[in-house]
């Protein structure tokens, strides 16, 4: 498979392009005119059973092989050739064995979005033919209410039902992972309110991790836009001594404690996960933890921190009335910038906030010194605490 491909079916590094990754909203309306935000989640699910496990990669082989059939009679299509009947007959010799919910997010989703992305890279030879590969191939869509429910069984654990077969065949259940929900705070609440019916899934995609028997599902769900908030501007600030801060309506908020995590488990993960790797077969109280860890990247761990830095600057924006939040942080160093920038750009259009960068040559003097002389009263007024500078803005 090569490089493009894989950045469609999720190869490669992990970035906002790829399912699984950090997803940038986009917006879509609805026939009323209003406004709605398209999100993709990420849900955890526990180990299913042997037999469960090979019906649904069976079922994920099929989807593959349609959709790939579909891909290749849009390609023949495009440049003039003849394309027999079976093109057409195919949706039909699925249906005792693929349901009409997975066909038709097939057709109509996932083929037709890829062409419409890629065609013209394709045609011009500028990227080879997409391939759907059976690791990330599953999906199906909801129509009128069914294909795709969350429900709550007793105990209050959470099962995804979806309609993946015919109607002779009963629905597949993939119960949730719910240690994982103790720990996320915003997913619980993303599925207690898909069970209420607040909100509603639009489609469900069954990712596979290879090597191994781990699946999750991808659930994607449209809400409302907030509206835009007007106000002051918040400024995003980050300086040489390794501070980072957040400034608005003469107050300021120290994130540096953020930074430094990112920073300081990047440059000893790989010795943190060596000695933790020679304590896995002890008992102890961390003992999942550490298996956990040691089955992420330092990419897929910073995941978490960076949508806590990126909520938490959001969140007080909006404390303060700020309307605007302008970054003037560097595009790449020491930490992953880029991934912090894209996920506090995503956070700001979610909470009807706008968010700009700063533009090259663009002369903050003023409004530094400013926020400096701010800082500088505060920590007067403070009688613990190091003393801190405020650097001038970057050239």
């Amino acid at each position: 498979m090569s490089a493009q491909q894989d950045s469609i079916h999720g190869g490669g590094t992990p970035s906002h392009t790829m399912r699984g990754g950090l997803h940038p909203p986009h917006t879509a309306s609805a026939v009323d005119g209003s406004k709605y935000l398209q999100r993709t989640v990420k849900v955890p699910l526990e180990f299913v059973s042997d037999e469960l496990w090979l019906s649904l990669r069976k079922l994920a082989f099929e989807c593959s092989r349609y959709g790939n059939y579909q891909l290749n009679a849009s390609y023949g299509k495009a440049k003039g050739w003849t394309v027999s009947s079976e093109s057409a007959s195919a949706y039909q010799e699925l249906s005792g064995v693929l349901s009409s919910y997975v066909r038709d997010a097939l057709t109509h989703g996932e083929c037709v979005g890829i062409w419409r992305r890629l065609g013209k890279k394709i045609l011009r030879g500028e990227q080879t033919l997409a391939r759907f590969s059976a690791d990330r191939a599953l999906v199906c869509r909801e129509k009128k209410g069914n294909g795709i429910n969350v429900l709550r069984r007793d105990g209050g654990n959470f099962v995804i039902a979806l309609t993946l077969q015919p109607k002779q065949y009963s629905r597949t259940e993939l119960p949730v992972y719910m240690p994982a929900l103790k720990r996320d705070t915003m997913l619980r609440e993303l599925l207690d309110k898909f069970c209420a019916g607040e909100l509603r899934v639009s489609k469900a995609s069954i990712i596979f991790e290879r090597p191994g028997r781990k699946i999750f599902c991808l659930l994607s769900y449209a809400k409302p836009k907030p509206e835009m908030v007007g106000g002051e501007t918040a400024v995003l600030r980050w300086n040489e001594s390794g501070e980072l801060w957040l400034a608005c309506n003469q107050r300021g908020l120290n994130l540096t404690e953020y930074f430094y995590r990112l920073w300081h488990k990047k440059i000893h993960f790989a010795g943190i996960q060596r000695r933790l790797r020679s304590c896995l077969g002890k008992s102890g109280k961390r003992r999942t933890l550490r298996r956990i860890l040691l089955q992420q990247s330092y990419e897929e761990w910073a995941d978490g921190p960076i949508k806590q830095l990126a909520a938490k600057i959001a969140s007080w924006s909006r404390e303060q009335d700020s309307g605007t939040i302008l970054l003037t942080v560097p595009k790449d160093g020491e930490i992953p910038w880029a991934r912090i920038i894209s996920a506090i750009k995503n956070r700001c259009e979610a909470d009807g906030l706008e968010c700009a960068e700063q533009k090259p040559g663009e002369d903050l003097q003023k409004d530094w010194e400013r926020i400096a002389g701010m800082l500088e009263a505060q920590r007067k007024l403070l009688s613990f605490g190091p003393p801190y500078q405020i650097a001038q803005p970057m050239q």
